[in-house]
């Protein structure tokens, strides 16, 4: 990609290089201007497990992107490019996006994004916990109720699920 697209590198020409190579802006590719790399506070990585989770909320307009290494049968694999790879500040990084602007179910990358994960804390009561999932459809918005008291929550979440197919 960084060789074959070198022209992207320029921020002025990023669109109109990958427009025209048939990639679609916002589903095959993003382009940020001003991204910023995140904090350790605002991120954690769970290495033994391979995911990255968010301790911040991202609006829907973000887009999470990442580069990493990691190392598999002795070789060393990289994915995405590093800020000090480049030598050139003003030069666009390629990054693996996690998260883009369509959040589309079709989209590649859906699959390995973890949605609507919460920590939920330590005092968790079980009497008093109560579980609504919410969706939208066509602009408006459902609720399901999916956890009472007399039900345990992985029984009532999987019998609501099954009673009520979310359709889209």
């Amino acid at each position: 990609m960084s060789t074959t697209y070198a022209a992207a590198r320029n921020v002025n020409q990023t669109s109109s290089v990958l427009d025209g190579a048939g990639l679609v802006g916002g589903v095959d590719y993003e382009k940020l201007e001003n991204a910023r790399l995140l904090s350790s506070a605002e991120y954690s990585v769970n290495q033994a497990l391979g995911y990255v989770s968010l301790n911040v909320g991202i609006n829907t307009d973000q887009v999470v992107a990442v580069a990493y290494s990691y190392t598999y049968g002795g070789v060393t694999y990289q994915v995405g490019e590093f800020a000090g790879d480049r030598t050139n500040v003003n030069e666009a990084l390629f990054v693996k996006a996690l998260k883009n602007t369509d959040n589309n179910p079709s989209q590649g990358n859906w699959n390995l994004m973890m949605k609507n994960v919460y920590r939920l804390g330590d005092r968790v009561e079980r009497e008093r916990l109560r579980l609504d999932v919410k969706y939208q459809k066509q602009h408006r918005w459902r609720r399901l109720k999916l956890y009472s008291r007399t039900t345990s929550a992985h029984k009532a979440v999987g019998k609501a699920l099954r009673s009520r197919p979310i359709r889209q």
